[in-house]
């Protein structure tokens, strides 16, 4: 029952198959998951933007019920029927400005915004470490080591972790290339992609349109994709491709890229430790131009 989504423009104010399937079952559900379907079908903006915790506490249910009447829906995860409620949503609202009112709205006065957000971030981080993406961080670090080229690319507010990415993973190996659109540039940068290079490309909901045409054309190219992004199924993923997960779950207005900063922080040292001697050679290399130029003070 899980709702289809094609990566191109689609009609977001037409409900989607998640909502249509919850008012078909209605009728024969148990109560405590009738309770939880109502309460999402009448709050679809609350199930866009609120955690799974908070969400079951408004319908009055366990999160354990919320969980089972997802499962009965098709879905694996509540993030991803969450993501799916988002699509839905903010093509009838503006993003930014509902999450601000969520956040707003649930509010609490027993924790400061400080200790609400620390927590939070330590939860995505745990969620991040949790999943098969640790797995996946050596297999991701193997394919940087044998490109011919490496590509990074993050538009928008993952721009700073594609800065860093490349920055740091520039110590370690030649050819590396943080991609932007500074003068319009971004087509000219990617002309040349091929089958012996990767492409790293970080993104999450809402997906920058720049950062999914940018996977669109290394897919064509035969160019390898590895993902930093908040589910499997985002449209910056690639079918033959390397998907790595981090938690976004956020709240106050825009999503979190803690737990992205931190993936690619153990992605650099992954790819540092299987460069070896030849990572370390490159690194006091840079260090000795550094000391050259006076780039840090003494």
């Amino acid at each position: 029952m899980k709702a289809e989504r094609g990566r191109g423009a689609a009609d977001q104010k037409v409900p989607p198959q998640v909502i249509l399937a919850m008012q078909a079952m209605l009728p024969d559900l148990a109560t405590k998951k009738r309770q939880a379907a109502e309460y999402f079908l009448s709050h679809p903006d609350h199930v866009a933007f609120m955690s799974l915790r908070k969400v079951a506490l408004a319908a009055r249910v366990s999160t354990g019920i919320v969980m089972k009447l997802l499962r009965d829906l098709g879905y694996q995860s509540y993030g991803d029927f969450k993501a799916d409620f988002q699509h839905w949503v903010t093509g009838r609202y503006n993003y930014f400005s509902a999450t601000a009112e969520t956040a707003t709205r649930s509010a609490s006065q027993k924790k400061s915004l400080l200790e609400k957000i620390a927590e939070n971030d330590i939860e995505n981080i745990r969620r991040t470490v949790a999943g098969s993406t640790v797995a996946n961080v050596r297999v991701a670090a193997q394919i940087i080591m044998s490109a011919r080229k490496v590509f990074v690319v993050g538009m928008r507010v993952t721009a700073c972790i594609a800065m860093y990415l490349a920055y740091q993973l520039a110590f370690v190996r030649e050819d590396v290339i943080l991609l932007d659109n500074a003068n319009q540039t971004l087509v000219d940068s990617i002309a040349d992609f091929s089958t012996d290079d990767v492409l790293i490309a970080i993104s999450f909901f809402p997906y920058a349109s720049l950062t999914a045409a940018t996977v669109e054309h290394a897919i064509a190219k035969g160019t390898s994709v590895i993902s930093l992004t908040d589910r499997e199924n985002s449209p910056v993923t690639a079918k033959r491709g390397l998907t790595l997960i981090f938690g976004v779950e956020s709240p106050w207005i825009y999503n979190s890229i803690t737990a992205s900063l931190v993936l690619a922080q153990v992605l650099v040292a992954e790819t540092l430790v299987l460069s070896g001697n030849d990572a370390l050679r490159r690194i006091n290399k840079r260090e000795r131009l550094f000391q050259t130029f006076a780039v840090f003070e003494k």
